[in-house]
């Protein structure tokens, strides 16, 4: 049959394992005939009406392709294909300073190190031992002979022309070291 009541019912307990009062409680927050796809509860909850989307079309055949990812830039027409980079390029774009990529590169401290610290291609090839450029004015103690330039073994003018069949000054004249010629004195 059928129950008829009139006024308010209070019991304790549950009804079919229901909890009527903490059931009735959250019924009570629910908005008059409520639509939980209105706008004002879908924008509430973080999200957008398809009315409200200018390029719905796009936005639902989206493809995370066909967009640029964080680490290529800002946006998707500016992007390097990854497929563009290689392995050790790769390396040196996700380096967060130009201190960390000199570390990748292994430049160390000569990539920091101003130009003027080493040898010129003139000088030589170690800056240590390049040769430096000094003003002819600066240069003292001009050797006046060879023996000053360190040079022992050369002939002089009045030797000859060849150092290895030049008179040499501590030698004596004999048959052995002589060929016909004219010295000052007379002719031998």
């Amino acid at each position: 049959g059928n129950l008829n009541i009139t006024g308010n019912i209070t019991l304790s307990g549950t009804v079919d394992g229901r909890d009527v009062a903490a059931d009735g409680t959250r019924l009570d927050t629910i908005e008059n005939n409520a639509d939980v796809t209105d706008a004002t509860n879908v924008e509430a909850a973080g999200a957008l009406m398809d009315s409200e989307v200018t390029n719905l079309a796009q936005v639902k055949a989206f493809n995370s392709a066909d967009y640029a990812t964080a680490a290529q830039g800002s946006t998707a027409d500016a992007a390097l294909a990854a497929s563009a980079v290689s392995a050790y390029g790769l390396t040196l774009i996700d380096d967060a300073d130009a201190a960390t990529a000199r570390g990748t590169l292994g430049l160390g401290t000569a990539a920091t190190t101003a130009s003027s610290d080493y040898a010129t291609a003139a000088q030589g090839l170690l800056a240590d031992s390049a040769l430096q450029s000094v003003a002819f004015a600066d240069l003292t103690a001009t050797p006046t002979t060879l023996a000053g330039y360190g040079i022992t073994d050369a002939a002089t003018s009045a030797q000859g022309t060849l150092a290895d069949s030049a008179l040499q000054s501590n030698s004596t004249l004999n048959a052995d070291n002589m060929t016909t010629g004219t010295l000052s004195g007379g002719t031998y």
